[in-house]
Formats: structure tokens, C-alpha cells, sequence
């Protein structure tokens, strides 16, 4: 278990944050969109791309933004909150986007660039689920190689998402459509209790 100033939470609950925000429905629409008109080798070498561009992002920025946190003297409510408020509005965002009507999608021609943004950046290195990261390896710098071996896990999944992007979207295309909904409206919840916690936290901590 994690032990925080608001409880304790275990290595699953860790996973499910950073698989909330980190996680593969965030990227795969946007990889299978890229990459719809794509040869097969092409999609897996750009998925290897993006997965290892995501990785040593993800954990280098993690490690070096829960540092810097210190050094800029930068409370754990403070990063939380921002975590939080930048979750609402993305998540916020994606929702209200299912009624717009949306013109003819012209997709870029794909090139590997793109492992790094859009596909990396933000889609699975979101700045959201980094701001959560940092803040659990603020609160438990004891549980760090747990924290960072949740967040590879998470980045794994994104690959595998990526790397089947094709079958896994003919198959399982409309309940991926029902679950990024659902994802969406988890997101904004999980969005107010990170805010929540950070104002819990504020008035825990003394003046």
C-alpha cells in the first residue's frame, strides 16, 4: 500500500489512474485514423517508434518533475490541482465533441514524425497523467519503482493497442466506442476527486 495524507491506496489503484489517463483509449482512435491507409510495416514500426519515444519520456519526465517539485518548492496539492483541472477540461472536451458534426476527415499523410506528436504527444504522455504520476512520486518516494513499473505497464498496453490497432478496432469497434464514453465520464469524476483531494490536503496541511 501507498501511504498518502488522505489514505492509503494500493499498486491496482495506481494502475488504474495512470490507465485512465495514460491508457490505450486515448491513442488508439487516433493511431488507427493515422494509419488507416497505412501498409502493415509501416504501422509497426511507427507503434515501435511511439512506444519507445512514450516510455523514456514518461519515465524520465516523471522522475525529473517529481525533483523538481522540490527544488521550485512546489506543493503536492498544488500539482495535484493542476492535474485535475487540465483532466476536467480535456475530458470535458472529448464529451462535447461526440455532437459536433465533424467535416470529411482529412487525415495527414503518416510519416514516423508522428510517433512523437501527435501519437507520444499528448495521446499517451498526457499532461494530466504525468501531473499524477509526479504527485504519487511526490507522496511515496518509497514506492517509486512501483509508481514507474505501473506507468511502463500502462505504456506496454498502449503498444499492444497500437501495434493491433487494425483488428482490435474491426472487432471490437463499437464496445471500444461505448468504453472510450464511459472512459470519458470516469475521466471527469476522477478530475474533481483529484481536485478534492488536493483541497483536502491544503486544509490538512498547517499554515
Amino acid at each position: 500500500m501507498i501511504s498518502t495524507l488522505s489514505g492509503s491506496l494500493g499498486i491496482g489503484e495506481i494502475f488504474i489512474f495512470l490507465f485512465i489517463t495514460m491508457g490505450p483509449f486515448t491513442v488508439l482512435p487516433v493511431f488507427a485514423r493515422l494509419t488507416r491507409n497505412s501498409e502493415p510495416s509501416f504501422e509497426r514500426q511507427l507503434a515501435t517508434r511511439t512506444f519507445l519515444i512514450a516510455l523514456v519520456a514518461a519515465l524520465v519526465s516523471a522522475v525529473l518533475g517529481s525533483a523538481l517539485m522540490g527544488r521550485w518548492h512546489l506543493s503536492v496539492p498544488a500539482i495535484a490541482f493542476t492535474a485535475g483541472v487540465l483532466l476536467f477540461v480535456v475530458a470535458l472536451r472529448r464529451l462535447l465533441d461526440l455532437y459536433a458534426t465533424h467535416p470529411a476527415d482529412d487525415a495527414p499523410t503518416p510519416t514516423l514524425a508522428m510517433a512523437t506528436a501527435p501519437l507520444a504527444f499528448p495521446n499517451i504522455v498526457t499532461p494530466y497523467g504525468l501531473a499524477i504520476a509526479v504527485t504519487l512520486l511526490t507522496l511515496a518516494p518509497e514506492a517509486r519503482w512501483q509508481i514507474l513499473g505501473c506507468m511502463t505497464a500502462v505504456i506496454v498496453l498502449d503498444y499492444l493497442a497500437m501495434f493491433f490497432a487494425k483488428p482490435v478496432i474491426k472487432v471490437l469497434g463499437l464496445p471500444l466506442a461505448l468504453l472510450g464514453v464511459v472512459l470519458g465520464v470516469l475521466q471527469i469524476a476522477l478530475s474533481l476527486q483529484i481536485v478534492i483531494f488536493a483541497i483536502r490536503i491544503m486544509l490538512q496541511t498547517p499554515k
